[in-house]
């Protein structure tokens, strides 16, 4: 019965894998190397104990683009960010199936 409780009591040890997902927009709005970092370390000071950031996903884009549009220019190429890259915003989520057919929706 302690060994019960003391099981249902530990505290998890192992390191968590975290995911940084970021988004700023080009020069004309903001300052996306200072922008991107300091959404980095934000995301650093209020990770739980214990975390790391093991994926980086993040990009540049106008923000005066329709949804559909971003995600699909060469921003990031031209700025010296610092941060490793492995994938935009549309690389975490996956497309939505389509409803069944006949659905309502």
């Amino acid at each position: 019965m302690v060994a019960q409780a003391a099981d249902r009591n530990a505290v998890n040890t192992a390191p968590l894998p975290l995911a940084f997902l970021g988004r700023t927009s080009t020069l004309v709005v903001q300052d996306p190397v200072s922008s991107m970092r300091r959404q980095l370390r934000s995301v650093q000071e209020k990770a739980p104990p214990g975390s790391f950031i093991a994926a980086y996903f993040w990009d540049i884009e106008s923000g005066g683009m329709d949804i559909e549009q971003r995600g699909h220019g060469s921003a990031h190429e031209r700025f010296e960010v610092g941060i490793p890259v492995m994938g935009d915003w549309r690389t975490c989520w996956p497309k939505p199936a389509a409803p069944p057919r006949g659905s309502p929706l």
